[in-house]
């Protein structure tokens, strides 16, 4: 690539945009701009006492100003300031709990109060359909989908938002079999479908990477004439991304009426997802060219690509771009940036790019240890691992798996299995992974034996990665026999594996040549 790969700067209209200062300060009592304003609890205590709730019920035209201060108290769990202005709304009277009770219900259910979001529901002489579908999101959200499930089936006549409010709840728990089944209830019980309901099942098809359903789903979305919507031509091209299938999804992107940045992304995404990196490179120049400026999502994806061929000069580039549009203090992104330099092998960016992150995820300490594992730094990786829960920063199984990977790499055996026995302490479930890397250390470090009864207690369904695993220790250390022996139980589990018939005839090679060179 000879251009220049990232052009930093958005298009003008989103340049004289960015930096606008917001006309609304304080709180816009008189305007439904406050919905977009951040209220903490300092602020909540000025609405409330310094400015009065008196004057915000003195005329009924300030119903949507109360509605966009409610939005605002639900968002930053304000719960303490939300029952005083539903006390207020109250005694007021003139009707003003019934033209709110909606919004009152969503505030109730962003603060977690379940029980008086229901409160105000019964409190209601008539519930609307409206009503019915908050209710069914404050359960969900808060007391988990079987909830929400009951309080759909106690609906008298659900309708298609009815119906969405399910599916995203079915698509956010990761219950996609049961995303489908509600689909073919809906379809069943004569309700059509919109756009929101075909991109939450079209999402469910993304992460189940259901090809056969996608492609049913998709022949649904053409005969409703909503293939040409931006925003479910995306959700398809992710879709096909995902299961493999780029030459139509890359047919979706180029019919779609408007390409915008998240159709853009998804593309870009579905290329890298699929080991396309330099067509994925290729096509954040193309979106470059076309004007549309990239969002964090984009420069993600375009340096999971850079670091997977690796090229540190291209991610240099799109890390300015990131720090010029202001991306830089997302936590994602910034755990991207240590991801990208550590696999294009600069460890100090790295390093410089976690020590600058004040905010850290438990994604950044795991991208941290990673890194330090992927440069044989398994002391540092180890020191840090221990660092992170000094943080109060609970590991989770990808941390285990990364720290093991290093302390395997230096040939820090009890250090590793201390690990692998600590995750048993602190109530973690051993996972393949797990064990893959326990049988990699002590298999690298010539414990054969204890590494093929680590094999022998491996969950059923992983033996042959585990017994694979134990075959490459042998070929390290060209033990033919225990070598052989790990081979035929490969056979045993799979006849046709080329990778076992290989790596054992490479232990007899490598047996021969030595054998050859004591004559």
């Amino acid at each position: 690539m000879h251009r220049r790969l990232v052009n930093p700067y958005p298009p003008l209209c989103h340049a004289h945009t960015a930096r606008m200062p917001n006309p609304t300060c304080g709180y816009a009592l008189d305007g439904a701009s406050t919905e977009n304003s951040s209220l903490d609890g300092t602020d909540a205590g000025n609405v409330t006492c310094g400015l009065g709730l008196d004057t915000l019920f003195d005329k009924p035209q300030r119903v949507v100003t109360v509605s966009s201060l409610l939005k605002r108290i639900g968002n930053a769990k304000c719960h303490l300031v939300g029952h005083q202005v539903h006390h207020h709304v109250v005694e007021c009277g003139h009707g003003w709990e019934s033209l709110l009770r909606n919004c009152l219900m969503h505030m109730y259910g962003k603060c977690g109060l379940v029980q008086e979001a229901q409160a105000t529901f019964d409190r209601l002489p008539n519930h609307d359909t409206f009503s019915w579908n908050i209710l069914i999101n404050v359960y969900g959200r808060n007391l988990g989908i079987e909830h929400a499930k009951r309080v759909f089936n106690m609906m008298p006549s659900p309708n298609v938002v009815s119906w969405n409010v399910v599916l995203a709840l079915l698509t956010m728990n990761e219950q996609h079999k049961q995303a489908f089944d509600a689909f073919a209830r809906m379809q069943i019980e004569a309700v059509l479908p919109n756009e929101v309901t075909l991109i939450s099942v079209t999402d469910a098809c993304s992460t189940f990477a259901s090809l056969k359903k996608g492609k049913r789903l998709h022949a649904i979305v053409r005969s409703a004439g909503y293939e040409c919507f931006t925003i479910v031509g995306t959700a398809l091209i992710n879709m096909y991304g995902t299961c493999g299938h780029l030459y139509t999804a890359r047919n979706i992107f180029s019919t779609l009426p408007c390409q915008d940045v998240v159709s853009w992304t998804a593309l870009i995404g579905g290329l890298v997802e699929n080991g396309c990196n330099e067509e994925a490179l290729e096509c954040l120049q193309n979106m470059q060219s076309e004007g549309v400026s990239s969002n964090d999502i984009t420069f993600i994806h375009a340096m999971e690509a850079c670091g997977n061929m690796p090229l540190l000069e291209v991610g240099l580039e799109i890390h300015h771009a990131i720090l010029i549009m202001c991306f830089d203090q997302k936590i994602k992104v910034r755990n991207a940036l240590i991801d990208i330099y550590s696999k294009c092998g600069n460890l100090g960016l790295a390093l410089r790019v976690f020590k600058s992150t004040h905010q850290r995820s438990d994604v950044t300490w795991n991208a941290m240890i990673a890194a330090f594992g992927q440069h044989g730094c398994g002391k540092e990786a180890l020191a840090l691992f221990w660092r992170m829960q000094a943080h109060s920063i609970k590991p989770d199984v990808i941390t285990f798996i990364s720290v093991m990977n290093a302390c395997s790499h230096v040939g820090l055996v009890e250090e590793g299995w201390c690990l692998f026995l600590h995750m048993y302490d602190g109530g973690y479930a051993h996972e393949i992974d797990h064990y893959v890397c326990i049988i990699d250390l002590l298999g690298r470090a010539g414990r054969l034996d204890e590494a093929e009864e680590v094999v022998l207690k491996c969950p059923s369904g992983s033996g042959l990665v585990a017994w694979l695993c134990l075959l490459a220790a042998c070929k390290l250390h060209g033990n033919a026999e225990k070598g052989s022996y790990a081979a035929g139980q490969c056979f045993k589990l799979d006849q046709t594996h080329s990778a076992a018939y290989i790596v054992l005839s490479n232990i007899y090679v490598d047996l021969v040549f030595s054998d050859l060179q004591d004559l």
